[in-house]
């Protein structure tokens, strides 16, 4: 397995212990609490190393991915934040669904503390920021290079 499989895999566990943490009540005070906030800072530890490796090895596709999946969350939680303010009045039923959806969408911000929850958003937006530059700096020198061989491959 290699080295970007591992930092997808990690980055996919770290999500789902964020999405499970984030619906678990925590007290901040807690060893849990403690743990669940330090985990939705980490969060973000597998998406920079994942960046920074396929940028040394010059691959656009990885940080296709990752531009993607960050715009998706943002996106999304957003949309549900709103859903979530929608549903404000709605009966007690609608309002659990409505929650757990946005769990499966704002992780990690569900794991930080009421205070600092935006730092979430910050890093989604340094993740999508990082990959955009770099997907900038690189895209149309590869994508002239993919065209080359690509014409090349179909004249034989």
């Amino acid at each position: 397995m290699g080295n970007t499989m591992k930092l997808w895999i990690s980055w996919a566990a770290a999500f789902a212990l964020c999405t499970i943490c984030g619906l678990i009540p925590t007290g901040e005070s807690s060893v849990l609490g403690l743990f669940v906030m330090l985990l939705g800072m980490a969060f973000f530890i597998p998406p920079a190393l994942l960046i920074r490796y396929v940028v040394s090895k010059k691959r656009t596709t990885p940080l296709v991915y990752v531009r993607n999946i960050s715009l998706l969350s943002l996106g999304l939680t957003l949309i549900m934040i709103i859903l979530n303010l929608a549903t404000y009045n709605a009966s007690e039923p609608v309002q659990l669904i409505a929650r757990w959806l946005l769990a499966l969408v704002y992780a990690p911000m569900g794991c930080l503390p009421d205070q600092i929850w935006f730092l979430s958003l910050f890093g989604w937006a340094c993740v999508l920021m990082a990959s955009l530059q770099y997907l900038q700096k690189q895209g149309p020198r590869s994508r002239r290079h993919r065209k080359h061989h690509t014409s090349s491959d179909s004249k034989k």
